[in-house]
């Protein structure tokens, strides 16, 4: 008659234990000097094999079911760095865009004619802006968020079109 098996080392809950932590050995920092050791404890049995096969499904299950009761993760927090650099270029091409846009200095159309002024410009304000502008018959208007006129003045006339939004005018007397 032929001589059975090793048997098992114990009850079944001990070999589960035992295979466990073959397990977690093997994925730890010294796997590699204990994998002949793990050999020898894999081929006394096939309960042996079977145990540590079984804590590998186990830890395979584990990893995909996750903590059902863990709060879900926090969405990343944007660093106030990034989020402040990202707000000063767009408030710099914005400005920029204003300033390349709006008419001003030798390219505006603004001309000055013997027998008086003469000044036709559209003034403009973006959302959020307000802005003080003198005319050229010196009266003043404020101009306030999003607000769009046209103003022509000549020596007779003052002719002012608001075209949208609000504006206080400051208007010169003349003398």
């Amino acid at each position: 008659m032929s001589e059975p098996d090793a048997p098992p080392a114990g009850p079944p809950e001990a070999l589960a234990r035992e295979a466990a932590g073959w397990f977690a050995r093997m994925r730890g920092p010294e796997a590699e000097a204990a994998r002949a050791e793990l050999e020898a404890w894999l081929g006394r049995s096939a309960e042996h094999r079977g145990a540590y096969n079984r804590a590998a499904e186990i830890f395979a299950m584990g990893k995909l079911l996750g903590d059902a009761d863990a709060p879900p993760p926090a969405p990343p927090r944007r660093r106030p760095l990034t989020v402040a650099l990202v707000a000063g270029v767009a408030c710099a091409l914005a400005g920029g865009s204003w300033l390349a846009l709006r008419p001003h200095g030798a390219d505006a159309p603004r001309t000055i004619a013997a027998s008086g002024f003469v000044e036709r410009r559209t003034l403009a304000t973006t959302a959020g802006e307000t802005r003080t502008v003198r005319l050229a018959d010196g009266s003043m208007v404020r101009l306030e968020s999003a607000t769009q006129l046209d103003a022509a003045l000549d020596g007779e006339r003052r002719t002012i079109r608001l075209l949208q939004g609000q504006a206080r005018f400051a208007v010169a007397h003349e003398t």
